[in-house]
C-alpha cells in the first residue's frame, strides 16, 4: 500500500511539471500603460446648465478671498480637475466642443497653480506636496485628453490636441520646480 501511495505521489509530481512545460512560448504582450492613480473630483453643475453662472460667480468669490499662495494653488488644482471631469461628462453627452472649451479652462487653472506654487517656493515655503499633486494632476490630464482625442472630431479634436500639448508643457514646468538632487 505504501508503494502505491509513493508511486502515485511521484506520478503527480512529475506529471505536474509536464503540464507546466511550454513548447512554443508566445510572444510577450505589449505592455498597456497603467492608469494614473489620481481621483478626479465631482464637478457639480456642468457648463451649459442654467445655474452654472451662479456656480462660476461663487468660485470667483472664493478665489478672491484666498490669499495664501499654497491654498490658492490647491484651489486652482481643484478647479482644473473639476473642469477635466466636467469635460469627460460633457463628452459622454456628445458635447465635444463644450467639453474641449471646459478642459482648456482647466489647463489655465493648472498654469495658475504652477504660478502660485512658484511664488510659495520663492517665499521658502515647503511646496513638495504641491509639486507631487501638480505632477499627478498633469499626468491625469494628459491621460484623459488622449482618451478624448480618440472620440472627438473636427475642431474639438484640434482643440484637445492643443490642450494635450499644454498639459505636457505644464508637467515639464512642474519638473523644474522639483528640488535639485
Amino acid at each position: 500500500m505504501k508503494k502505491l501511495i509513493i508511486i502515485f505521489l511521484l506520478l503527480l509530481t512529475f506529471s505536474g511539471s509536464t503540464f507546466a512545460k511550454e513548447e512554443n512560448p508566445s510572444p510577450s504582450p505589449t505592455p498597456t500603460p497603467t492608469p494614473v492613480q489620481y481621483v478626479l473630483p465631482y464637478p457639480g453643475l456642468l457648463p451649459g446648465s442654467p445655474l452654472y453662472p451662479i456656480k462660476a460667480a461663487r468660485d470667483k468669490i472664493i478665489e478672491f478671498l484666498i490669499t495664501d499662495a499654497l491654498k490658492k494653488a490647491d484651489f486652482y488644482i481643484l478647479q482644473a480637475d473639476k473642469r477635466l471631469n466636467a469635460g469627460i461628462l460633457l463628452s459622454q453627452l456628445g458635447k465635444f466642443d463644450l467639453a474641449e472649451e471646459t478642459i482648456s479652462k482647466g489647463e489655465n487653472y493648472l498654469e495658475m497653480a504652477i504660478g502660485r506654487t512658484k511664488a510659495a517656493k520663492e517665499q521658502n515655503e515647503s511646496v513638495d506636496e504641491r509639486i507631487v499633486r501638480l505632477h499627478l494632476s498633469a499626468l491625469k490630464h494628459q491621460e484623459v485628453i488622449k482618451m478624448l482625442i480618440k472620440e472627438a472630431g473636427g475642431e474639438a479634436k484640434k482643440g484637445l490636441e492643443n490642450d494635450l500639448k499644454r498639459a505636457e508643457k505644464i508637467d515639464k514646468e512642474v519638473d523644474t520646480l522639483k528640488p535639485k538632487k
